[in-house]
């Protein structure tokens, strides 16, 4: 399906999973380079950045909105900025985007009321909202590390924390799957595409630039966070691993003499130690007790319980 909507002298084209006449009808009417209208016809796995004589051609991939997403895990857009328009495609249903070409077409947006006349500054803005989104995501898997961090400090937390540090580690490696590719497509955009954008519009590139690189470095504090709870969760487990393997190693020898003894007496001999006194047995659990006692005494004085 395709959506145009315009803003003084600008028009925004946005393709939502167009088909093969609509995209020929699209490169027909606005003059689409013939190697632009071919990387259109499918997603692309990789993001770029090339100008052309009328036009500059992006693919940008974005994480799925929605932690523990199923299907795909980002969502491709291309972008053609020209002077006058811009054409967004895109292969997936993008709420943000519709959300945006409503606003821009009843103005309702302040930073659309003030756009300039050219389209860089359209894809600017759409930019933003679309890191806007990122940026609830990383808020949402902020949410998800301090919910985790508390149970890992919580006394006899630690079931599900494996699985739920799972997921987030899952969830911060999607966004960063998504994101990976656009600072190489924005460095080239800076470097190779100076001319064809306004003098001005330099600082709208920067600020592009800045909004990336504070995302990925939240996306990588995010992921230290992640390592250090997973590493104290381990810690903890193993401590109270060797805690419970402590108590059970010296209760067995604790209870070894008893076992050895009552094992000693039991064995079929001509003769046998209290045999026949009418005392017998109390002798030995007399002896069994001691033998413990002792033993139990000289673990805790040694600390070892």
């Amino acid at each position: 399906m395709i959506s145009e909507f315009k803003h003084g002298s600008l028009i925004w084209i946005d393709a939502a999973s167009p088909s093969e006449k609509e995209i020929a009808a699209l490169a027909e009417k606005y003059a689409i380079d013939p190697i632009i209208a071919e990387e259109l016809r499918q997603p692309s796995l990789r993001g770029r950045a090339e100008v052309f004589a009328e036009s500059v051609y992006l693919i940008l991939h974005f994480p799925s909105p929605g932690r523990n997403n199923e299907g795909d895990i980002n969502q491709e857009v291309d972008f053609i900025i020209a002077k006058n328009h811009l054409i967004t495609v895109h292969y997936d249903a993008i709420e943000t985007i519709e959300n945006f070409g409503k606003a821009f077409e009843i103005n309702h947006d302040m930073d659309i009321k003030n756009m300039k006349d050219h389209a860089g500054y359209l894809f600017y803005f759409l930019i933003k909202k679309l890191y806007t989104d990122v940026d609830r995501e990383l808020e949402a898997i902020d949410e998800a590390l301090e919910e985790v961090e508390a149970r890992v400090f919580k006394k006899g937390e630690t079931r599900g924390i494996i699985e739920a540090l799972s997921d987030i580690s899952r969830d911060i490696l999607n966004m960063k799957q998504g994101l990976r590719s656009h600072r190489d497509v924005f460095v080239s955009l800076e470097t190779s595409a100076k001319e064809f954008f306004p003098p001005k519009f330099k600082h709208y590139l920067n600020d592009i630039s800045g909004e990336y690189y504070r995302l990925w470095n939240e996306i990588a504090g995010q992921k230290e966070t992640l390592d250090e709870l997973r590493y104290t969760n381990m810690s903890l487990l193993s401590t109270a691993n060797n805690e419970i393997v402590k108590v059970v190693s010296v209760m067995a020898f604790v209870t070894f003499p008893g076992v050895f003894i009552a094992g000693l007496f039991g064995m079929n001999t001509s003769v046998q130690p209290f045999h026949d006194t009418g005392a017998d047995f109390w002798f030995i659990l007399a002896i069994i007790i001691a033998a413990s006692a002792s033993l139990f005494f000289y673990f805790k004085r040694k600390k070892w319980l």
